[in-house]
Parts: C-alpha cells; sequence; structure tokens
C-alpha cells in the first residue's frame, strides 16, 4: 500500500475516533489493511478453486 494511502486512512481514522493515541491510531491503520488484504487474498483463492 502506497504510504500516501495509508496516510489518507489514518487520517480518516482519527476523523472517526479522535480520541487515540499515535500508537493506537498506527496499530488500527495496520490492522484494517491486513483485514482486507487477507480477505481479498481468501475470496480470490476461493474464486480459484471454483475455477478449477
Amino acid at each position: 500500500m502506497k504510504n500516501n494511502d495509508r496516510s489518507k486512512l489514518a487520517h480518516e481514522l482519527s476523523i472517526l475516533y479522535p480520541g487515540i493515541t499515535d500508537i493506537e491510531l498506527n496499530e488500527m491503520t495496520t490492522n484494517l489493511i491486513n483485514f482486507y488484504k487477507i480477505a481479498v487474498e481468501v475470496v480470490l483463492e476461493q474464486e480459484n478453486q471454483e475455477t478449477k
């Protein structure tokens, strides 16, 4: 993920959760990115299995 995209995501999360610390914000951003990466990998794997 591009650093600019990560910064935008972190900024949006900071608006939604104004009381969180920078450490919490970084952790939330990383966790959200990892969640979507895993979700996409699972979907692609399932699609790959269906086409076989």
